[in-house]
């Protein structure tokens, strides 16, 4: 069994796949991006970062603490986070 995605013509992929490639929903809560970011002729999406969230340390397992931080990226909503 297969199916069809309706995606803009500015992505270069193919637009029939198995189900065998299909998620399971995650959650309640789970949201589906209804605006796709715009990708270059590679089909990559260029991330740009437009503020910082939240900083903390964390503790890596076998390793010191190092810095993280929540970003708030250009084009996202911020929903995924």
């Amino acid at each position: 069994m297969a199916y069809k995605l309706k995606l803009p013509i500015t992505f270069q992929i193919h637009l029939v796949l198995h189900v065998s490639l299909l998620k399971n929903k995650v959650g309640r809560n789970a949201v589906p991006i209804t605006v796709l970011p715009v990708a270059d002729h590679g089909g990559r999406i260029q991330l740009e970062p437009m503020a910082v969230l939240d900083r903390r340390m964390i503790n890596e397992v076998g390793g010191g603490p190092r810095p993280g931080v929540l970003l708030k990226w250009c084009h996202f909503d911020g929903r995924g986070a």
